[in-house]
């Protein structure tokens, strides 16, 4: 799995983890990336763990481009002795969870069909064909940001789910590279949630990971 010093992320599905593909570190060595297999209609789940923890952290992730989901915060060794992995399935709303799921995406002939923009990106993509779908640039790709928080208290759970919207699965034929699958949240399950969680304040961003996902046949 890729990891960064002490930290490290993957993606697990049916309660496994995923193989990765060409697992490659930015220069400054900030940064991860690799290649995961989608399998359509599979429920999957973004996992981060710090085998230190010397300090508090917390795993935060965009699905397709999304809005921030914000993960589970892991304590400080010396807090809390026993393993400590933070599990993201999907996105909070209230007493249910709607699960992270690969989808397929729709593939339209027609660059303004694929696309939400003003008159101006219709001049952009008429001009020029690498623009026709701003959405391919992001589906297909899970980004994991890994941050030292300092935790402050207690809070009553916030429902996040209304902030968090994924974009539609359209993409442009043009601009397709191999990206057939994408993620939409599935049906709401119910859950039993803590009645308030622990808070705290974002100090610095420490690592990030990105998990491209193709079909296993286009790996």
């Amino acid at each position: 799995m890729p990891s960064i010093g002490n930290y490290s992320a993957w993606i697990e599905v049916d309660g496994k983890r995923l193989p990765e593909y060409q697992i490659k570190y930015s220069g400054e060595g900030k940064q991860a990336s690799c290649y995961i297999p989608s399998e359509l209609g599979k429920e999957f789940v973004i996992c981060y763990e710090d085998n230190l923890r010397a300090i508090a952290t917390i795993a935060d992730a965009k699905v397709d481009g999304s809005k921030t989901i914000y993960g589970y915060y892991i304590p400080p060794y010396k807090e809390y002795q026993e393993r400590c992995v933070a599990r993201t399935s999907g996105v909070l709303t209230g007493n249910a969870i709607r699960p992270f799921v690969f989808a397929a995406c729709e593939l339209s002939l027609s660059a303004l069909d694929s696309v939400k923009f003003d008159f101006n990106h219709i001049l952009d993509i008429l001009t020029d064909d690498d623009n026709a779908s701003k959405e391919a640039i992001t589906i297909g790709k899970i980004v994991v940001h890994v941050w030292q928080v300092s935790i402050v208290g207690y809070a009553r759970n916030a429902d996040h789910g209304d902030s968090v919207d994924l974009p539609p699965l359209r993409i442009h034929e043009q601009a397709k590279k191999g990206i057939d699958h994408g993620v939409q949240l599935g049906p709401a399950k119910p859950v039993k949630s803590p009645a308030a969680t622990l808070q705290g304040a974002r100090i610095a961003h420490l690592v990030s990971f990105g998990f491209r996902y193709r079909p296993l046949g286009k790996l």
